[in-house]
């Protein structure tokens, strides 16, 4: 009975996906030969190490003309989509037939060519095209595990800019493909990977949900925010002892599901993931297979990882950033040793110190300092407390302030103007682990180049900065950087802030003078093998200016979630390419702003609003008189390729230099359509480059609307004004 019970579950579980393991480009010509009839092909772009075509013979580069014994006689454009419906149409095991033309050079050596030929003295080569058919037999995916997605339980909220949507849908007749769209963006949660986020899928399955900020953010305060249950707080050395021993087993349990060799192959390749990912993006094009295979096991022993244990090592180092009585406690034997300067308590791997100056360099699990103009090089504690002073935190090596590596990390600077330096993975970072600063008081500084500043990948880290005009440099992915596994934050409460995320990285689309940063607010996954994590930078208070480059900004990519949110002040956002509220594949992205008057500018285009490829975006500015410049192309409220794109201004004299709003399209990724809503509400006289747009709604293809209301979003539902606003 039992036996037949298990066989009936396996036959309602759905079959793992057939792959055949093909990145692609669309190639909108093929050489002429004979037999060969397709005018367009795909482009064999990459193949990942485990790939199935690659094991069967399938090259880079080469051209996929046909499959099946029949070439395309389709519209250049549907080719991709076709092909992915011909190979997802079918199971693991079964056996694809493609035809292949092969451009290739005979002869050429294998080693560098200059050995070769001092070797032989020549070189007799040889062009040579010619069709092909490889026959490739389809596997499952390696999985990096799975998990079966959740509705998130939350009272929806009804939004005007969703009845405003439904209403223009249904004037222009558009129901059947309005509701196409919303079923393509639901059924991407059918199946999901170990680390995809629920709200993410919960966004997915409810676009116009997304601006109910308190299902997600609410008043956002990083430390706080879930917290379970109030933790214990240590209140003198005895119990920071305990809090220590409490702390080491829950990052114990956390483990608990590996073994010895799998934590010692976790350390050696942690770095080196990290360290390829940065380098490409894409972990699969990696040309050393081997070191590809590596990171895809790290992958697969990061799902085993308990992530609740990880985050309740994060909510534990938040017991001690009150900490009055365990600085009074201190303070007292302090006293009674008759205050010396330095370091005057060494046990049990606490270090405590007095109000010299002091240099702390060496590793010790919990670092306490009383007072004094410090100088910290030390390796990252498990807790570290500054009670005063101007302090300098620098590292010349990865890992270091409140930086968390399979284990935990809390950096706590109660006062003074600080500067913090570091290289890699610092100032409240974490991978598969728990890492937190917290700077309460001053002026300060934060630099670093990269996973610097709220990063965090399996696991929970933030940077909260509670007053002062700050500044924060960092070159590429940094400043509340959410990847797989992980939810990072940048929170800073008061003060005139400057960001500033861009300089090394030269972007991958070539444009020369433009960075790439995936930073400031950006969830970002290793495409086709983890979900990306949650990334949200909060700023309350302030007039800022915020600087970053392509993909940075509020915005998400390949299941990310993203979120920037500026509460008050004038602000000015300067960005390239994707930024202020931006999604590319299958990602979400949210952008508000809540008060001021307020600049928006990029360099190149692709922001301010838009959505790429099965995803959601919502861009809110709340009032003030702003101005949206750049965005030369592709930007305020833009989707392509199954997406819904939100822009709201609700209210103020607004100018915008860029004459297209609400684009929509193209759809040939997949077939079917996309939405775009533009909406300038409050009835002031704005200003659009070229044609007066006030008082209109203007309606684009595959699906567009840009609508500047006399009043509120509200008002134009009243008895179907809006109606009358067409044109």
């Amino acid at each position: 009975m039992r036996i037949a019970a298990l066989a009936l579950l396996l036959l309602l579980q759905d079959p793992p996906k057939a792959w055949i393991g093909v990145s692609m480009t669309l190639e909108s010509s093929v050489p002429k030969m004979e037999g060969v009839s397709a005018k367009a092909a795909i482009r064999v772009a990459d193949l990942p190490v485990s790939s199935p075509a690659l094991k069967a013979g399938v090259k880079t580069g080469d051209l996929i003309v046909g499959i099946d014994g029949k070439d395309w006689d389709i519209d250049a454009k549907e080719i991709i989509n076709a092909f992915r419906a011909a190979v997802g149409g079918r199971r693991v095991g079964d056996v694809v037939a493609l035809r292949i033309v092969r451009d290739e050079i005979e002869g050429m050596p294998a080693g560098p060519i200059e050995e070769e030929v001092r070797k032989r003295g020549e070189l007799t080569l040889r062009h040579k095209v010619s069709l092909i058919e490889i026959k490739v037999t389809l596997e499952a995916r390696p999985e990096t595990g799975s998990k079966v997605m959740k509705e998130v339980a939350i009272e929806p909220r009804a939004w005007p800019e969703e009845a405003l949507a439904k209403s223009l849908v249904e004037e222009k007749k558009l129901v059947d493909a309005y509701a196409d769209v919303r079923q393509r963006l639901a059924k991407l949660h059918t199946t999901a990977d170990a680390f995809r986020l629920d709200r993410v899928a919960h966004v997915h399955r409810h676009p116009w949900q997304l601006r109910t900020s308190d299902v997600f953010f609410g008043q956002y305060r990083s430390q706080y925010r879930d917290l379970p249950a109030k933790p214990a707080r240590p209140r003198d050395l005895a119990e920071l002892r305990e809090w220590l021993r409490a702390t080491r087993q829950t990052r114990d349990e956390a483990f608990k599901a590996l073994s010895a060799d799998d934590m010692k192959f976790l350390d050696a390749n942690l770095d080196s993931l990290t360290n390829r990912f940065a380098e490409q993006i894409y972990l699969d094009s990696d040309p050393d297979k081997e070191r590809y295979a590596r990171h895809v096991k790290v992958l697969q022993l990061a799902a085993r990882v308990d992530l609740a244990k990880l985050h309740a090592l994060y909510y534990a180092l938040h017991a001690v950033v009150s900490t009055d009585e365990l600085r009074a406690a201190l303070t007292k034997e302090w006293e009674a040793k008759g205050k010396p300067e330095g370091v005057f308590y060494d046990q049990d791997g606490i270090v405590v110190s007095g109000h010299g100056s002091t240099w702390h360099r060496n590793k010790a699990d919990v670092i306490i300092d009383l007072g004094g103009n410090d100088f910290y090089t030390n390796p990252p504690a498990v807790l570290q407390i500054d009670y005063g002073g101007d302090d300098a935190y620098e590292a010349t090596g990865a890992w270091a302030q409140g930086a968390g590596r399979l284990g935990v990390s809390c950096l706590i600077d109660v006062a003074g103007n600080d500067s913090y330096v570091a290289t890699r993975w610092a100032q409240g970072a974490a991978v598969l682990g728990a890492g937190a600063l917290v700077d309460q008081a001053g002026d300060d500084t934060y630099r670093g180049d990269a996973f610097v500043q709220g990063v965090a990948l399996w696991g929970k880290a933030t940077l909260t900065d509670l007053s002062g005009n700050d500044r924060y440099e960092a070159h590429y992915m940094s400043q509340a950087l959410g990847l797989p596994g992980g939810e990072a934050a940048l929170d800073d409460v008061r003060g005139d802030d400057h960001y500033y995320a861009k300089g090394t990285k030269p972007t991958n689309y070539g444009d020369y003078g433009i960075f790439d940063a995936w930073s400031q607010g950006c969830g970002l996954g290793f495409r086709q093998h983890a979900s990306g994590g949650v990334g949200m930078l909060v700023d309350s208070a302030g007039n800022d200016v915020y600087e970053a480059g392509n993909f940075s900004q509020g915005g998400g990519y390949y299941f990310g979630l993203g979120e920037m949110r500026d509460l008050a002040g004038d602000d000015r956002y300067i960005g390239s390419r994707y930024n202020q509220g931006f999604a590319a594949h299958q990602a979400v992205g949210f952008f508000e702003d809540l008060k001021g008057n307020d600049h928006y500018t990029t360099r190149q285009g692709v922001a301010q609003g838009l959505a790429w490829d099965e995803c959601v975006t919502v861009f809110v500015d709340h009032e003030g008189d702003d101005t949206y410049e750049g965005g030369a192309f592709f930007s305020q409220a833009a989707s392509a390729h199954n997406s819904i794109c939100v822009f709201l201004d609700l209210a103020g004299k607004d100018r915008y230099r860029y004459p297209q709003q609400a684009a929509a399209g193209g759809n040939d990724y997949h077939g079917g359509t996309s939405l775009s809503l533009f909406v300038d509400a409050g009835g002031a006289a704005d200003e659009y480059a070229g044609a007066d747009r006030n008082n209109a709604i203007l309606f684009s293809g595959e699906h567009g609307f840009a609508c500047d209301l006399p009043g509120s979003i509200d008002d134009a539902l009243k008895d179907g004004a809006f109606k009358k606003l067409i044109r």
